[in-house]
């Protein structure tokens, strides 16, 4: 039964896949063909960030959010979910394969960025924070959990991939622009001249003194790595807590 799900699996998504694939491979070969990337501008920008984020994407709108809903509305989940197979094991296995599949190709894009990146003099900048291989598994974890909960939930599949799409993009312009700097709690220099060369200023305060600042709040430098765990753990979490949500969907449904 396992093989004849997993073939199953394949043939319905096999589109989806190959294009995720062939997305990757394209993005690899032009990060081993890019020869300076001391640069964050151009092509190496493009890449570093529109590889990754293209098949976040393709992930989380054109994989996980039809997954449920193409079952309700062609009627199929009444074969699909028979005697043989439970709705909670075959979402289970299906998850499994599909999330195994797409984990591997962000894998492989994402420790080749690593590998081809040169260290900036921004660390806390979006591709340089957001291009560390385990972020962006956590981003595609996130997207295809989120598609799959969405999906179960709205059982529509337009509207599903619609609320994936907002739903992604604001959490993670929320995470960068409100979250991200603060996950430790910064520390504090009376100006700019006084704060540490390599680090990043996360908040001024106006007053009293040079320039009319009163003080600066700011991270080292050397907290990105901890800030990028963070952030992992952080997008897993969400990731994992929607699984959790579209198994009780579909289980709710299954014991009617």
């Amino acid at each position: 039964m396992n093989l004849a799900l997993a073939q199953l699996t394949w043939r319905q998504h096999r589109a989806v896949l190959i294009t995720g694939l062939a997305w990757t491979l394209l993005v690899s070969g032009c990060l081993l063909a890019i020869s300076d990337t001391s640069s964050l501008a151009g092509p190496v920008e493009t890449v570093t960030i529109g590889g990754p984020t293209v098949l976040t994407l393709l992930v989380g709108l054109f994989l996980a959010a039809p997954l449920l809903p193409r079952e309700y509305e062609q009627g199929t989940y009444v074969f699909a979910w028979g005697q043989d197979v439970t709705a909670s094991r075959w979402l289970r296995l299906k998850v499994g394969y599909l999330l195994s599949a797409v984990l591997l190709m962000s894998v492989l894009i994402s420790v080749l960025r690593d590998l081809r990146a040169s260290p900036v003099s921004r660390p806390f900048s979006m591709p340089m924070f957001e291009g560390f291989a385990p972020v962006q598994v956590a981003y595609v974890a996130f997207a295809f959990a989120l598609g799959l909960a969405l999906g179960a939930l709205t059982r529509r599949t337009l509207l599903a991939m619609g609320l994936t799409l907002v739903g992604f993009l604001v959490v993670r312009a929320f995470v960068a622009a409100v979250c991200r700097r603060f996950y430790l709690p910064p520390l504090h220099a009376a100006n700019l001249e006084v704060m540490p060369r390599d680090s990043t200023a996360v908040g001024v305060q106006f007053g009293a003194g040079p320039h009319g600042i009163a003080g600066v709040d700011y991270q080292p430098n050397d907290r990105v790595p901890s800030f990028q765990w963070i952030e992992t753990g952080l997008f897993l979490t969400l990731a994992a807590g929607l699984l959790v949500l579209a198994w009780w969907l579909v289980r709710r449904r299954e014991v009617r």
